[in-house]
């Protein structure tokens, strides 16, 4: 059973005030176990919610949640078991949901002689979600895999089917996707030093989703197919040759998509005496066949766990900048997905031949700065064209002193021909060159780098650098800070539309420090954070947070406070201004 006490206020620019809140909460946790030492078991359990830590939804009141289930689990080998059954109940913000949820799954191990190893796993889920104000989902995932192992052969399979269909009235995003996917592994260790990696996958997505600035909800699909070789051969330790062929193939509403690929390269290290030093060294050649004919698309290529602010790079090269979907998935039941504004929400910008995407805010409920899943849909450039890409890359750099200082280096090169057709913007060539020096002693790390990206789209130069500490500074006390900045010079372009030359500068810093006392009985820790992105938008983030946590006996008692502040401003277009303050006393007492 628990108890506890809150205090909180939350301000956006875009709502009106709403002013200090204070809540309390009751909680409990009852659970009955039947044969908990047998190799199978039930347990039943009835739990009651009201968590004070700080809101993933900060505009809503605080939630309470219920569940009643039951969790069978069956464990001896080679068969491994789990069913669960629940019934969750979430009141927050005066709306009540309802979630129900299966989840089916099972495993078959054996360990047999000589290192060889046979299993099977399989997973269903599920899920159905209703709320009082009319809003409906349905979720289901599920999934195969198996792996066979011999001493020197090995097979990985998996598949997978995930489907998602949620409805609403005119402000929610309809949505209705299917992906399924069939991925296949096969290594096997060869005389004469050999290695063979075998990889086949297959990628079938369908999804329309309609709201917002698109009624439609036209439907796109996307099928994706790969093959893959790789050839490994190692000399003597010290030298490594990889081969690599490759075939892709895309077909979508809008195209096909067509690539056969050879490449080659190689791995030397070396070390070095006297210094304590190792010496290592790359060198890589690539020929492709591209055949394209319309636009293809790209459709929920998934992105989770991403920073907010923060970024991240898209799958495929060669994509259309204006044809950028972002959605992003509610932390909060019923995690239904959310499609986000570009310039107001994120920015698209270009990093050598591929697209980046920076989000710099979400909707208002969402309490940034935080980690959250996201769905990206897009379109390739569009032509009719047969081509040919070469590239030409090496790569070196030089540990000395025991990894004390490291110099680093990449020169990578990508030329096109156009052999039929007319491709877009006349092709991708591009020259990438980046080079630095890192520095490594203990829990100390840093790193200076500067990097110049030449092509058409969006040429840019730049410097970074980061300085990094983790680690006790004491038997009881443990540091973790990190600061990095980044200034990248963008030239003026006019393919894509165009763009005017503009400076993009980056800055971060994050810190904890972490103090236990009484015999560990205690633990209080504090840190704070900020993050600005200048350039054609700008957003700052700054946060700062202190916990405390006693442990004696059967009595926990947990408090904290939060604060977060987050600026943006896209030229004159838009701005908005979050603060959330938070302040929790959280008291648990184990009855029996």
């Amino acid at each position: 059973m628990a108890g506890g006490l809150d205090q909180e206020q939350y301000k956006n620019s875009s709502i009106a005030p709403l002013g200090a809140r204070h809540g309390n909460a009751f909680e409990y946790d009852a659970r009955l176990f039947f044969l908990p030492e047998h190799p199978y078991n039930l347990e039943l359990f009835a739990t009651r919610t009201e968590p004070l830590f700080r809101e993933e939804y900060a505009v809503e009141t605080p939630s309470l949640s219920t569940s009643y289930g039951a969790d069978f689990r069956y464990r001896q080998r080679p068969w491994f078991a789990h069913a669960r059954v629940s019934d969750e109940g979430i009141d927050s913000g005066g709306v009540s949901t309802d979630v129900q949820q299966l989840v089916l799954d099972g495993r078959y191990y054996t360990d047999l002689r000589e290192g060889r190893v046979v299993s099977f796993n399989a997973r269903f889920n599920p899920v159905r979600y209703r709320t009082s104000n009319g809003y409906t989902g349905d979720t289901t995932n599920a999934e195969l895999g198996s792996t066979l192992e011999t001493e020197r052969l090995h097979l990985y399979s998996n598949v997978t089917l995930s489907d998602l269909t949620q409805q609403g009235n005119a402000s929610t995003l309809k949505a209705d996707s299917r992906l399924f996917s069939w991925y296949e592994q096969f290594t096997a260790d060869l005389p004469w030093n050999l290695r063979l990696e075998l990889f086949w996958r297959y990628f079938d997505s369908q999804s329309a989703y309609a709201g917002g600035s698109d009624p439609s909800g036209a439907e796109v699909k996307s099928v994706n197919r790969d093959v893959e070789a790789i050839l490994r051969h190692t000399l003597y330790e010290s030298l490594q040759s990889f081969y690599t062929f490759r075939w892709d193939a895309g077909d979508s509403n809008g195209g096909t998509s067509t690539a056969l690929s050879n490449s080659l390269m190689f791995s030397y290290a070396k070390r070095i005496e006297g210094v304590n030093g190792r010496l290592d060294l790359g060198l890589n050649f690539g020929e492709s066949e591209i055949k394209n004919t319309g636009q293809n698309e790209v459709v929920d290529e998934l992105h989770p766990g991403v920073q907010v602010p923060g970024s991240f790079l898209l799958a495929r090269q060669g994509a259309d900048p204006a044809s950028v979907l972002l959605l992003v998935r509610s932390p909060a039941p019923p995690y239904d997905l959310i499609r986000l504004t570009a310039g107001v929400n994120y920015t698209v910008t270009t990093v050598g031949n591929s697209l980046q995407v920076t989000v710099l805010t979400l909707p208002p409920e969402f309490a940034v700065p935080g980690k959250f899943d996201f769905r990206v849909s897009y379109s390739l450039l569009a032509g009719n064209y047969d081509a040919t890409t070469r590239t030409f890359g090496q790569n070196g750099s030089l540990q000395l002193f025991d990894n004390l200082v490291t110099p680093y280096y990449s020169y990578n090169v990508v030329r096109w021909t156009t052999v039929s057709g007319v491709a877009p913007g006349g092709g991708l060539n591009s020259d990438v060159l980046v080079a630095g020096v890192s520095f490594f002693n203990g829990p100390l790390r840093g790193r200076v780098e500067y990097a110049d990206v030449s092509w058409a789209t969006s040429p840019w130069h730049g410097w970074k650098g980061e300085i990094q500490y983790v680690g006790p500074i004491g038997p009881n006390t443990n540091v973790n800070g990190t600061a990095n900045y980044q200034d990248r010079h963008f030239e003026e372009t006019t393919s894509n539309g165009g763009l005017p030359a503009y400076t993009e500068k980056s800055t971060a810093v994050f810190g904890n420090i972490q103090q236990f006392l009484l015999s560990r009985q205690l633990s209080l820790s504090g840190g704070g954070s900020y993050s600005r992105i200048q350039g054609l938008s700008d957003s700052r983030t700054w946060s700062f947070n202190a916990t405390l946590s006693f442990k004696a006996g059967r009595l926990e008692v947990l408090g904290g406070a939060n604060y977060s502040n987050t600026d943006t401003q896209n030229g004159t277009t838009y701005a908005s201004r979050t603060t959330h303050q938070y302040y929790y006393l959280w008291l648990r007492r184990l009855i029996f």
